[in-house]
């Protein structure tokens, strides 16, 4: 892992990091390269070089490494390529911060990334100094092994917008925040499946609005769009999408 990127891991999980910056008594010398050691670089000659394509006979060890890698990877931000296959199935992450703060995060079962330290963080940040989340909920589709639903996507955000109905019944919510793909296109219906750009085109609905503050019928509440957590982990940039959208929100 490089270093820059270990050091944001490291700032998520709120880890102080202690840099060397002189020699400590007892280590060992570093070996250090004499002049002429290295040949010198001819960059004209790397760029004018063909282009050759080795093949390689993946052992045991980089197979597994390799089917870890593409199962991280993959995140919950994927359900909406495999609605367009016709499955749909999903996970999602549901917490409530009083006041009226409702959070519906997409989620990869299976990975193991600090997202509640860094929800933690995203909600300090709002005005919510929490020194642990609250209990959060799960939503689950299938809900179970009915072939009759399964590939529902009606059905699917139905179900999605009536768990946030029943949430804003109890306690009447002033902010919605979804994050990722699948809590953003099944929380507000089926239609932001498949959008259209300026010039007709199909365009995703998520992208063109990620980091941003759209309007939903179904609630009386301003609607926040940012990339889900486990995204933001495996790409910090992403982050920079979830601060546009969350500078703009209302105050507490």
């Amino acid at each position: 892992m490089l270093a820059k990127q270990r050091h944001q891991y490291l700032s998520v999980l709120g880890i102080e990091q202690y840099i060397p910056r002189f020699s400590l008594g007892g280590a060992h010398s570093s070996n250090r390269l004499q002049e002429g050691d290295l040949e010198p670089i001819d960059h004209a000659k790397i760029i004018a070089a063909p282009v050759t394509q080795t093949k390689v006979t993946p052992t045991k060890a980089t197979a597994t490494q390799a089917v870890a890698v593409s199962q991280v990877a993959k995140t919950a931000d994927d359900a909406t390529s495999e609605t367009a296959r016709g499955k749909v199935e999903f996970t999602l992450s549901v917490w409530c911060i009083n006041p009226g703060c409702f959070v519906l995060d997409s989620r990869q079962p299976g990975t193991a990334l600090p997202t509640n330290r860094l929800l933690q963080n995203i909600l300090y940040a709002m005005g919510y100094p929490l020194e642990q989340l609250p209990p959060g909920e799960t939503i689950r589709w299938p809900i179970f092994n009915n072939h009759q639903w399964v590939n529902d996507v009606e059905q699917a955000c139905a179900m999605v917008q009536a768990f946030i109905s029943a949430k804003a019944k109890k306690v009447p919510l002033q902010k919605i925040i979804l994050m990722g793909k699948a809590a953003c296109h099944f929380a507000l219906g089926d239609s932001t499946h498949h959008d259209k750009d300026t010039d007709g085109n199909t365009a995703d609905y998520f992208d063109s609005v990620c980091g941003s503050q759209v309007e939903s019928p179904l609630w009386q509440a301003p609607v926040t769009i940012i990339p889900s957590l486990d995204a933001m982990l495996q790409d910090p940039r992403q982050k920079a999408l979830a601060w546009k959208g969350l500078k703009n929100m209302p105050a507490r």
